[in-house]
């Protein structure tokens, strides 16, 4: 058996937003993602089988709500970090993944996001990456956006039947009953990297 690789790229997605699908594979080119990246796995998570299938590795959860499929897909994966990642985040600047990477296994996370900043997220810290404050009312500790996960945490943060709008509130909720679990353990790493493609199901216009 050969070695588990450090990390693994998952893009998850489904048949509905197969719309979305070109756009992605053209970002992830042209941002030059692949050649940053060569010698990462790079998975291809859907529902079922398509004759449209992007150039990564597919792996298939059969349908399912949102969770139960991620759920299954995680477990497929043999690497123990993940990196998440939807159909709809396009990659318009290319990044060096491991740059990140680093920095998530040397602070031990359990979850840094590699996104801009917005003005729903409560965060401290004197230097990069910045941590969400754990306290109660804190929002977004679990969140879709590209974030390298530990992939234990994330399958233990995922309940049943939920939607991803479900998943993100209530998970985010259920954490704030422990604080001191999550202190430093849950960080952003502010970067303008991708195009966030759809909204209200339909694809916007590439900024």
């Amino acid at each position: 058996m050969g070695r588990i690789p450090e990390y693994a790229v998952l893009i998850h997605t489904f048949d509905g937003y197969a719309f979305a699908w070109d756009g992605f594979v053209q970002g992830w080119k042209d941002s030059r993602m692949d050649f940053l990246n060569a010698g990462i796995p790079v998975y291809w998570g859907s529902d079922v089988k398509s004759s449209n299938n992007p150039p990564f590795t597919p792996i298939y959860s059969g349908k399912g709500e949102w969770s139960d499929r991620l759920k299954l897909l995680l477990k497929i994966i043999p690497s123990h970090t993940i990196f998440y990642m939807q159909e709809d985040h396009w990659p318009k600047k290319g990044i060096y993944l491991d740059f990140f990477y680093q920095i998530f296994r040397n602070l031990n996370l359990k979850r840094l996001q590699v996104s801009p900043v917005n003005q729903f997220y409560t965060l401290y810290g004197g230097e990069l990456p910045l941590f969400f404050h754990e306290k109660a009312k804190s929002k977004y500790l679990i969140a879709h956006n590209p974030s390298f996960w530990d992939k234990s945490f994330l399958i233990s943060v995922l309940e049943n039947g939920q939607s991803p709008w479900q998943h993100e509130y209530e998970a985010t909720c259920k954490l704030w009953e422990c604080p001191q679990s999550i202190r430093k353990k849950i960080a952003i790493y502010p970067c303008d990297w991708y195009h966030h493609a759809v909204e209200k199901g339909k694809l916007t216009q590439v900024k």
